[in-house]
């Protein structure tokens, strides 16, 4: 049987897949089974990556004993497994599988197996909808229920059982809505308010209901000035450095610059770049783009930002709830850096709130990456259509006054990339406190024209601060870009000590022009000026200048002398 074509997937361009049967058998036999990664674990991703681990080393033993093989189907797992163990992340595995299963038809004459797990991580990557569930005929699982009955379009959740329910005498079919909450739930064509008969039911009602149309209505419009406001920070601190967006069947794809890093990491570059809405051929394309992965920042990183919009709002509980989501208008492949990631494959987070009148409801502030149109949901209708597995439940305390989030930056890339957003939303929070605190304070859910002018205010003022932060931001010394020794990981310089050792080492752009295609001679002269980075910090310490913070030089040497014999 022929091979797949030597290629790497790391541009995302793969010929239509032919399976050599021994080798793709064998590696899907190592993985967890379809229906093991379907279950409602967190740990789907990183099972994924130990067992590929083993076969991995496995395939290193034959190779010594036996000889490099020269199949090319075991070369190109080999290539993505490597790639995935050295960056420590199943999701960038599972995303290149799946890219391979989009690449094509599964073919007819390949295993059982590998048409299950290639047929499996395709339904995944776009979007696990029910109706195409390839667990449909079984009765254990959990789409099953939905299979085949589940509308085809997605954008918005089908209508709520109360929105034709009359919540006076119970009658099915209601036609009337209070005006107070109707499609307080947003996307336009959803009514997800309380239905009525006639106005002799809703007047008879009333005084159940008010108390819980009051509170929708102001979670509404708290929630509309908070995500405002949310995603135009998350614009202004982007971290990937995009070439294209381009969308087709409901697949959008993200390029990330090749090179984009690379150079930043050694001109001493600001981590965080602006999002460019302009590459996206529609705005809700873009808008998915910018949310991908973006669920914990909303529910973690940026919690101050968040208490300053729920700490007034009457509320019983407010919970933090980890899942994998189904039912995806559209889907994210985002590429950056040779890696794939598609947003299905990695767990969502959302607040669910229940409010003081005890109506559950879903806050999904990133939701957008998913092609979801609503911000608020009932959490009820939202978990039977969005929610295809509960992987964690925690909750999150309102805080009534400002607590420090985890926004220091701490050198290490992977962390400061969300720290950035963490640090703007707390001093964010803190500047918009005054503004509605003391002699002048307003409600951030007033329903009249003071109120609503007061909001604009409020919105049209955080966006300026957003953009005059990310400014100065960019300007300081911690969040600047560099490579580690070991060329395989970047770091950031966190604090100023660190940044006054590295700003001798970076190249000016002539400099990193005249190396940039001579990449051996470019990291032999890095390594250089890192050496002497370090011996310059040493003479410091051994003259005892700045005593008190002598431990920390020597943490910080020893951490440069271990990635430079690493």
């Amino acid at each position: 049987m022929e091979n797949v074509n030597q290629t790497t997937i790391s541009n995302g361009t793969l010929p239509k897949p032919v399976f050599h049967f021994t080798v793709f058998e064998d590696f899907f036999h190592h993985i967890p089974s379809i229906e093991k990664q379907n279950k409602p674990r967190h740990n789907v991703a990183v099972d994924v990556l130990a067992s590929g681990r083993k076969w991995l080393i496995q395939s290193r033993d034959a190779a010594a004993d036996l000889g490099p093989s020269d199949d090319l189907d075991e070369a190109f797992l080999v290539g993505i497994l490597e790639k995935a163990v050295e960056k420590r992340s199943g999701v960038y595995l599972l995303g290149d599988l799946a890219l391979l299963a989009l690449k094509g038809p599964v073919p007819k004459d390949v295993t059982d197996t590998e048409a299950k797990h290639l047929r499996y991580y395709k339904w995944v990557a776009e979007g696990r909808k029910d109706e195409d569930s390839p667990f449909a005929s079984s009765a254990s699982s959990s789409s099953s229920s939905f299979a085949k009955s589940a509308p085809t379009s997605h954008d918005v959740l089908p209508e709520d059982p109360k929105a034709s329910t009359c919540g006076n005498c119970g009658t099915s079919g209601a036609t009337q809505n209070c005006a107070g909450c109707y499609d307080v739930f947003g996307a336009g064509n959803i009514s997800a308010g309380q239905a009525y008969c006639n106005q002799e039911c809703q007047k008879a009602h009333w005084d159940q209901h008010k108390s819980e149309c009051r509170e929708l209505k102001r979670l509404q419009i708290s929630m509309a000035q908070f995500q405002e406001i949310f995603e135009h920070l998350v614009a202004s601190a982007y971290r990937v450095a995009l070439a294209e967006i381009s969308e087709e069947n409901g697949l959008i794809r993200a390029k990330g610059r090749r090179g984009a890093d690379e150079r930043a990491a050694y001109l001493g570059k600001h981590i965080a770049k602006k999002f460019r809405y302009n590459l996206a051929p529609s705005r809700d394309a873009g808008k998915a783009v910018l949310m991908h992965g973006r669920g914990a920042e909303f529910v973690d990183q940026c919690k101050p930002l968040v208490d300053f919009f729920l700490k007034d709002l009457p509320h019983k509980s407010v919970e933090q709830v980890t899942f994998y989501v189904k039912n995806c208008h559209r889907s994210v492949w985002l590429e950056d850096d040779g890696s794939h990631t598609f947003s299905p494959f990695t767990p969502h987070q959302v607040l669910r709130i229940t409010l003081a009148c005890g109506r559950a409801v879903v806050v999904d502030a990133s939701g957008a990456q998913f092609g979801w149109r609503e911000v608020l949901s009932p959490w009820e209708t939202y978990k039977r259509h969005r929610v295809h597995a509960v992987i964690g439940e925690a909750s999150h305390q309102v805080a009534a006054a400002m607590t420090a989030s985890r926004g220091n930056p701490t050198g290490d890339f992977a962390h400061d990339a969300s720290a950035i957003k963490a640090l703007m939303a707390e001093k964010l929070a803190a500047y918009l406190l005054p503004m509605v605190a003391g002699a002048d304070t307003f409600d951030l859910q007033d329903l009249s024209p003071k109120g609503r002018a007061a909001r604009f205010e409020l919105v049209t003022s955080a966006k300026a601060f957003i953009d005059k932060l990310a400014r100065v931001l960019e300007k300081s010394q911690a969040f600047k870009l560099y490579f580690a020794h070991d060329f395989r990981i970047q770091a950031t310089s966190g604090n100023p000590f660190e940044y006054d050792g590295l700003k001798d080492t970076w190249f000016t752009p002539a400099e990193y022009s005249k190396y940039k295609r001579r990449p051996k001679k470019m990291k032999a002269e890095w390594v250089v000026r890192l050496e002497i980075m370090e011996e310059s910090l040493a003479r410091w310490a051994g003259r005892g200048r700045d005593l008190n913070r002598l431990p920390e030089w020597q943490k910080y040497l020893h951490l440069l002398r271990t990635r430079l014999l690493a």
